[in-house]
């Protein structure tokens, strides 16, 4: 199954715990997302990982924080720009969409969709 109906499925049981006060399966689920959040992005300008937002991330839509960490043109590293990747079902998949203040760097978001793409499509276990 791909990482994005794992994600899903663990989120909408872990909110289920939350509400019937499962102590023991919060917990398992908790571990579960923390497995997820390591197959995230992580590396390569995105230098801070990424990590599911279980606050705001239910069965309708799941919320990852990430950032990218942005080198000027001298290749020193120059400040952050930090976003938010919504993910939200559609027919077959799922539609992206990367939420930031990007400025100039609005070429890096078909980067960054092309690399979450990836990443929660990818088939684990």
């Amino acid at each position: 199954m791909e990482l994005y109906k794992r994600i899903a499925q663990t989120q909408t049981a872990l909110n289920n715990c939350f509400k019937t006060h499962n102590e023991e399966w919060e917990y398992k689920h908790n571990l579960k997302i923390t497995e997820y959040n390591d197959l995230l992005p992580s590396g390569s300008g995105v230098d801070n990982g990424s990590s599911i937002n279980t606050d705001n991330t239910n069965m309708d839509k799941i919320v990852i924080l990430s950032g990218w960490h942005i080198m000027n043109d001298g290749g020193y590293y120059d400040g952050w720009i930090d976003f938010r990747v919504v993910v939200t079902p559609s027919f077959d998949n799922f539609d992206l969409n990367i939420i930031g203040n990007f400025g100039k760097h609005q070429d890096l978001k078909d980067y960054l969709y092309e690399l979450f793409n990836y990443s929660l499509n990818q088939e684990i276990n």
